[in-house]
């Protein structure tokens, strides 16, 4: 038996009638955000979304900026001479901010969408708030590409643990189902994942000295 109350609490982030001062655009009859419009948050000035409404919600195509800001080290190789063998990298610091930008319904995210925070990146598809199909970047830095030699993967093989990207299917509660998963060291998974982890399928190893 379930109780009557199956809707979830709004995330403090989106608006509602008690805060919605901020907001500069079109509105329904009812006063509520409709079509276009702009909304900054009374709280937190660096919360903004700026796309299209319906019913007071975001719904529709949007930008949803968290007011977060963070310092990426971007790897590049300099300039060198052609007698030159070695290669030299150089760490540059680039600033990026925490939003999401894409498809909208009922206030969730839903469609396809980029959604950037100081842990990882996220390109793809959601469904009422969550992701389900679509490549997410981790922050990891130094990693170096190698040549790769195929395995099978036992079932419940433990592989390296520091995960570059995945890209793939996950469930609605945000587990990973099936995909490709490439880490640090060169590594490249292929295949099922059972509660997030490997389950069965291809590893390919890196091999080198």
């Amino acid at each position: 038996s379930s109780s009557g109350s199956s809707s979830s609490s709004p995330s403090p982030l989106l608006p509602s009638f008690d805060f919605l001062a901020g907001y500069e655009g079109a509105r329904d009859a009812e006063g509520r955000p409709r079509g276009e419009g702009r909304w900054r948050a009374s709280h937190d000035a660096g919360v903004m979304y700026k796309g299209q409404w319906a019913h007071g919600l975001f719904d529709g195509q949007g930008t949803l900026w968290f007011g977060e800001k963070f310092v990426v080290p971007r790897l590049q190789e300099e300039d060198e001479d052609e007698d030159e063998v070695g290669e030299e990298v150089v760490l540059e610091e680039e600033e990026e901010e925490c939003l999401y930008k894409g498809g909208w319904k009922a206030g969730q995210f839903h469609g396809h969408g980029r959604l950037v925070s100081p842990a990882f990146t996220f390109e793809g598809e959601f469904v009422d708030g969550a992701k389900v199909k679509g490549k997410e970047q981790y922050r990891h830095f130094h990693q170096q590409q190698q040549p790769q030699q195929q395995q099978q993967c036992d079932q419940g093989a433990e592989i390296a643990p520091a995960i570059r990207c995945f890209d793939g299917y996950w469930d609605r509660k945000g587990r990973k189902l099936s995909g490709m998963q490439h880490y640090m060291n060169g590594a490249v998974f292929k295949g099922r994942f059972i509660l997030d982890r490997p389950f069965t399928g291809v590893l390919a190893l890196a091999t080198g000295e």
